[in-house]
C-alpha cells in the first residue's frame, strides 16, 4: 500500500500557463490503474504526465524532456522491487542544477528512504524525510526485582518502536542493502517507453456487458468474510440473519480439505446447519498456503521466496487444482451442491511475494518464449543465473513483454481449470478477496482466466476502491463484480460517510463485504446500512 507522502525537494521557480511534461518513475513497478489519485492533481493543473513503468531508472535524456519528476519508492527491503541506484542519484543532482523539479513520494521501504535522506544531506537540502510512520509509541513495564533503580510499578514511555519489516529471516544481519553502482543510462531501452497518463477511458466493446445472478441483482452482495471453524459457525449464521447478509465466505484450513472420517464428520454437521438457511456459502483458501512439491518462486534478485512458483506444472497439478475442486465439491454426497454458491480464494499475502517475483526456472522459459526472439538469442537468455534474469530483461527493454507473457500463461491454465470445475458444477461462481486491487502477473491471470462475461469473477476489494478499476479491468478482459469492504468504526458509521458509502456499495459497485468481530450490534448498524 502506497503511503501518500509527497515530499518536495525543490522549489518550482515559478507557475508556468502552458502545459508542461512530468516524469513519472515508481520503483515498485506498480499498474497503472493503480496511479489515478497521484496523477489526478498533476493532470488537472495541465502537465501532461508521462509514466515509464518497465525501466524505473533516471537516463539523461529525461534531463532534456521533462523540468519535473516524481519518484516513487520501492518496497526494499520488506518486499521485492527495484531500488534507487548510484546513477538514479547523479541525475537527480543535475536535475536540481538544471532548477528542476523532483518530488519523492514513499512507500513501506526502508531503502530508499534512507538513501534519499543521504542524498539529501548531501545537497544541503535541510530537509529529511521523517521516520516510519507505522512507529509506534511503547512503554516499558517494570518487573518485579528490576535492576533498575526505583523503577516503580507503572508503565512508563520508552521511545518509539521502529518495526523492522523483512522478506525472510536471512536478512536480518543485512536489512539495507547497498546502493547498485550503474551509471546512468543516455536514454530508456526500446520497449520501456513511457505513456500517458490517466489513460483514456476505454469504450464499451461488444460483449463486454456482463452476466448478473439474480440474487446480487435483487440486493447486491452483502458478504461476511471469515475463517472457518466448526465452534464459531453458530455465531457466524447468527451474524448473517442479525446483519441482513446474503453470502458467507469462510477460509479453510488446508488440513480439513483432507479426505478422513473426520472432516466427513465436520462437512456433514457443516451441511446441516447451512441448509437450514438461505445463505450463499463460498469455502476459499488462502493462496499463499497452497504448497506445491514442485520449486520455490525466485524473486528479481535472484533469492528463493516462500511461494511456490506461479508456472511449474506441479503447483497446478498438486496444489491449486486439487485445492479448488475439493471446495467445489466440498462435502460430496453430505451437504447438497445448492448450499455451496462458489469458490472462494484469498489472494493478499501472495501477491506481495508474486509482485517480486517471476524468475524460477519455469516462469523464466514460459517468459522468455513470449518475447519473440531468435533462437540463439532465447538459448543465450536461458543460460544465464536467475540473480542477473531481472536486469538483462530491464536494460534490454523487455520486461514489458516478459510479464505479459507470464499473465497470459496463467491466464491459460486458470482458464482450463474453470472449465474443468464448470464440467463439475455447471453453476459455480469464483470470488476473489484482496486488499489491494491485484495487479501482479500471477493474480491478474487468475482473474482473467477464471472470468467470462456469462459468469464474471466476484472481487471483493478494500473500502477506497475505485469504480473505474472495473472498466480498467474489463478492457484486460477480466469481466469481475466488485464489492467494497466496510470497516465501521467501533460498530457504526460517521453520519458524514452513510450516503457516500451507500453510494459507492450498491450504486459504483455491486455490494459491500466485511470481516472482523461478528457482534451483534455491528449487525443491526449492517442491517440499517443495507436498507
Amino acid at each position: 500500500m502506497r503511503i501518500a507522502y509527497l515530499l518536495p525537494l525543490a522549489l518550482i521557480a515559478g507557475c508556468q500557463s502552458q502545459a508542461h511534461r512530468l516524469l513519472l518513475i515508481d520503483l515498485t513497478l506498480a499498474d497503472p490503474v493503480t496511479l489515478d489519485a497521484t496523477v489526478a492533481p498533476w493532470h488537472a493543473a495541465g502537465y501532461r504526465v508521462e509514466y515509464r513503468r518497465f525501466y524505473p531508472h533516471l537516463t539523461r535524456a529525461d534531463l532534456g524532456r521533462y523540468r519535473t519528476l516524481i519518484l516513487l519508492g520501492g518496497r526494499e527491503p520488506g518486499a521485492r522491487s527495484d531500488a534507487l541506484t548510484t546513477g538514479d542519484l547523479a541525475i537527480l543532482a543535475e536535475w536540481i542544477r538544471r532548477d528542476g523539479v523532483v518530488v519523492f513520494g514513499y512507500t513501506d521501504g526502508e531503502l530508499d528512504r534512507w538513501v534519499m535522506n543521504r542524498w539529501l544531506a548531501a545537497q544541503g537540502a535541510g530537509i529529511a524525510i521523517g521516520e516510519d510512520p507505522r512507529a509506534v509509541q511503547i512503554s516499558a513495564t517494570p518487573l518485579p526485582h528490576s535492576a533498575l533503580d526505583n523503577a516503580g510499578f507503572a508503565p512508563f514511555p520508552a521511545g518509539r518502536n521502529r518495526p523492522l519489516v523483512l522478506h525472510d529471516r536471512s536478512q536480518t544481519l543485512n536489512a539495507l542493502q547497498p546502493v547498485a553502482v550503474r551509471p546512468p543510462s543516455l536514454a530508456p531501452p526500446v520497449g520501456a517507453e513511457a505513456i500517458a497518463l490517466p489513460e483514456p477511458p476505454t469504450p464499451n466493446r461488444a460483449g463486454d456487458n456482463v452476466s448478473v445472478p439474480g440474487w446480487v441483482t435483487r440486493q447486491g452482495m452483502r458478504v461476511l468474510w471469515s475463517r472457518f471453524t466448526l465452534w464459531s459457525l453458530d455465531s457466524l449464521l447468527r451474524f448473517v440473519d442479525v446483519a441482513a447478509l446474503n453470502a458467507l465466505a469462510t477460509t479453510i484450513p488446508q488440513a480439513a480439505l483432507t479426505d478422513t472420517t473426520s472432516t466427513r464428520n465436520l462437512w456433514k454437521i457443516t451441511g446441516e446447519r447451512l441448509q437450514a438457511t438461505s445463505i450463499r456459502w463460498f469455502p476459499a483458501a488462502v493462496l499463499s498456503a497452497i504448497s506445491s512439491d514442485g520449486a520455490d518462486e525466485v524473486d528479481r534478485h535472484g533469492a528463493l521466496t516462500r511461494i511456490p512458483c506461479g508456472l511449474d506444472s506441479l503447483y497446478w497439478r498438486n496444489g491449486l487444482r486439487p485445492t479448488y475442486r475439493v471446495l467445489a465439491r466440498l462435502g460430496a454426497g453430505v451437504i447438497k451442491p445448492d448450499v455451496i454458491t462458489g469458490v472462494g480464494l484469498d489472494l493478499d499475502s501472495a501477491m506481495a511475494l508474486f509482485r517480486g517475483s517471476g524468475f524460477c526456472d519455469a516462469d523464466y522459459q514460459i517468459g522468455l518464449a513470449a518475447l519473440g526472439l531468435e533462437r540463439a538469442e532465447i538459448e543465450r537468455l536461458a543460460a544465464l543465473p536467475p540473480a542477473v534474469r531481472y536486469d538483462t530483461l530491464l536494460e534490454r527493454g523487455w520486461l514489458s513483454r516478459y510479464f505479459q507473457g507470464l499473465e497470459d500463461a496463467v491466464a491459460e491454465r486458470a482458464s482450463v481449470l474453470r472449465g474443468e470445475l464448470r464440467r463439475l458444477r455447471p453453476d459455480v461462481r469464483f470470488a476473489f478477496h484482496t486488499s489491494d486491487a491485484p495487479t501482479d502477473w500471477f493474480s491478474l491471470g487468475l482473474l482473467r482466466g477464471f472470468s467470462s462475461p456469462d459468469a464474471p469473477i466476484f472481487l471483493w476489494l478494500r473500502e477506497d476502491t475505485r469504480p473505474t478499476l472495473a472498466r480498467r479491468y474489463r478492457a484486460r478482459d477480466v469481466f469481475a463484480l466488485s464489492a467494497i469492504g466496510l470497516v465501521p468504526v467501533r460498530a457504526t458509521f460517521a453520519p458524514a460517510e452513510l450516503s457516500r458509502l451507500r453510494f459507492a456499495a450498491f450504486t459504483e459497485h455491486a455490494g459491500f463485504w466485511l470481516d472482523g468481530a461478528a457482534t451483534d450490534s455491528l449487525g443491526r448498524v449492517i442491517r440499517r446500512f443495507a436498507r
